[in-house]
């Protein structure tokens, strides 16, 4: 979204057009929702506090930047999200070569979980290694071999 401060004008990003689009179809109880209670934490008495006219068209003209703040907001919100779903796809496209070699018996279901997460989240954070290495280390951190051993 871009905004031309000598114009008065913006630019709404594809993106964005879509979005709103698609709440407006899918998301109308949740948006609902957020009005009700926006009305109930504030906004009602925020509204029945201007009461003329000018009072009205002074306030609208002061909120204008608010519009290009709220879909700036939107805007960062869809990107970060886009960028998060793909990092999770590498990651996860990553790691599972290494996921199809743990033999699942050897680790409870919370001890997988827990190391795929932790995984992901250093693999996020870090530049260091792969997501395949550092599942491996997580892996390793919280083996506990059976005491029995195997006789053939």
């Amino acid at each position: 979204m871009a905004h031309n401060q000598d114009s008065n004008q913006m630019n709404i990003s594809y993106e964005l057009l879509m979005l709103l689009q698609w709440m407006l179809e899918h998301e109308q109880e949740p948006l609902r929702k957020i009005i009700n209670r926006a009305l109930h934490n504030g906004l009602q008495k925020q509204l029945e506090s201007v009461t003329t006219q000018r009072e009205r068209q002074q306030a609208a003209a002061e909120l204008q930047d608010s519009i290009i703040d709220f879909f700036m907001l939107l805007e960062t919100q869809i990107d970060d999200l886009m960028n998060e779903d793909h990092t999770q796809e590498v990651i996860q496209r990553n790691m599972l070569p290494a996921l199809k070699q743990v033999d699942a018996r050897t680790y409870s279901y919370g001890a997988l979980e827990t190391s795929i997460a932790k995984a992901e989240a250093a693999f996020c954070k870090s530049d260091v290694g792969n997501p395949k290495d550092i599942l491996c280390k997580e892996l390793l951190k919280r083996w506990k071999p059976s005491k029995k051993l195997a006789t053939h």
